[in-house]
């Protein structure tokens, strides 16, 4: 691929990855690296590297937050689930 066809490809990925469509979990810059990278002819990124996102979206989608809770407490902080820290948790 010339440095001109992945300047196109770059604008391209920009106008199908708008930042408003950002998701830690399903949409991130992981997947977008795996995307670029598949696009480039260069085959897929390590599944190591998918592998914490998708866990992390798998227990979201689960509805159990058990374990964000308990982070919260230990830390001491505000967790990303709902309610998860008390009420000033960030969903």
């Amino acid at each position: 691929m010339t440095e001109i066809e992945v300047a196109r490809l770059i604008l391209l990925l920009k106008k199908e990855w708008p930042v408003h469509e950002y998701s830690t979990l399903k949409r991130n810059c992981c997947h977008f690296s795996n995307e670029f990278c598949q696009r480039l002819g260069v085959g897929s990124i390590p599944n190591r590297v998918m592998n914490l996102a998708s866990a992390g979206a798998s227990i979201a989608a689960s509805g159990d937050l058990t374990c964000c809770r308990q982070v919260a407490v230990q830390v001491g902080k505000t967790c990303c689930c709902a309610g998860a820290a008390g009420d000033d948790a960030i969903e």
